[in-house]
């Protein structure tokens, strides 16, 4: 199968992936439960395990890991400690545990990247026993703004959604989540937005919002620019560099959405 992931597997992908927990991971796992015995926690969509670790520091005991990348499955077992998980490479919509394994599955932006996000939910919610809970965080990039305008910049996010639509991901999940958990077969659920809103006012987390949209936008300029051709190279170059600057304009601001929420299984 094609690899359908906008980001690409260049290996700076997992340097991307170990800033990008170390920076969100402790929004995406507030308020999440975690079960102590042993494998009953599984990661879907682990990628490099960045997350997994998060999850064990809370105390999962052994959880389990599942991505449909070798790639990113090598390298969770390169930085993870060695017997503090399983790893396995496979397809969510077909996973390979009996019905009512888990206590938890976890995910975060892993349904934007799959052809069939209700296909996947209905998975998560076969393996998970009854009263078991499947938290997720997913993106809603049509929440992006920025200040002041930059057309430049605003073209080459527009080429960003496309290609990952182009991809068969869909960049604009977040505003379905509660319907396909509903629609997976989960009666307790529930979905909220976190903002972020940055500005010069809180100088650190401006730069830290802004540093990692500028990793998301170079880890998607080969798909966009070479493989893509949505936007052409200099527009690309030009929005990055804006964003870049946005913390050291006068007024600048940045704002962006994303859901979070779980779903229960009927005990």
């Amino acid at each position: 199968m094609a690899d359908e992931y906008i980001h690409g597997r260049d290996p700076k992908e997992a340097s991307r992936l170990e800033t990008q927990a170390a920076f969100i991971g402790p929004v995406l796992i507030d308020r999440v439960d975690v079960p102590s015995d042993p494998e009953r926690v599984l990661d879907l969509g682990c990628g490099v395990g960045a997350m997994t670790r998060l999850l064990i520091e809370r105390g999962a005991v052994h959880p389990i890991g599942v991505d449909r990348a070798l790639t990113q499955i090598e390298s969770a077992k390169r930085l993870t400690q060695k017997g503090a998980a399983a790893w396995l490479v496979g397809d969510g919509t077909q996973l390979p545990f009996a019905d009512a394994t888990f206590d938890l599955v976890y995910t975060s932006w892993l349904l934007e990247h799959v052809p069939s996000p209700p296909a996947v939910l209905a998975e998560a919610h076969r393996v998970l026993r009854p009263g078991g809970l499947v938290w997720a965080g997913e993106v809603e990039n049509s929440s992006m703004l920025v200040w002041p305008e930059s057309p430049a910049f605003r073209a080459t996010w527009d080429a960003f959604n496309r290609a990952q639509q182009d991809l068969r991901g869909d960049p604009f999940i977040g505003r379905k989540l509660f319907g396909y958990l509903r629609g997976a077969g989960f009666e307790t659920v529930d979905v909220w937005p976190h903002t972020f809103h940055a500005n010069a006012g809180h100088p650190e987390t401006f730069d830290a919002v802004v540093r990692e949209f500028v990793e998301i936008l170079h880890s998607g300029r080969e798909n966009v620019v070479v493989s893509k051709k949505l936007v052409d190279a200099a527009t690309y170059d030009e929005a990055v560099a804006f964003l870049a600057s946005l913390p050291k304009r006068e007024g600048g601001t940045f704002t962006y959405t994303f859901m979070r929420g779980w779903g229960m299984k009927a005990g």
